[in-house]
């Protein structure tokens, strides 16, 4: 069983070594899969500028109509 099981395991990089176009195309998917993740990541960093200019801007419009 563990041989089988280390067969099924390498059968990606087997076809990856057959077939060097699957190769590229699970490398872009990889990219792609890592650039989406930064992106999620970027799009939780703006929100999160955005909510904080926000509130900068009310808190300062309420400072200049109590003066």
């Amino acid at each position: 069983i563990p041989y089988h099981q280390s067969v099924v395991e390498s059968c990606d990089s087997i076809m990856r070594e057959l077939n060097p176009q699957l190769a590229k195309e699970k490398e872009q998917g990889e990219k792609i899969d890592g650039l989406e993740k930064k992106i999620v990541g970027i799009e939780s960093a703006l929100n999160n500028i955005q909510s904080l200019l926000s509130e900068s801007l009310l808190q300062k419009s309420k400072r200049s109509k109590e003066e």
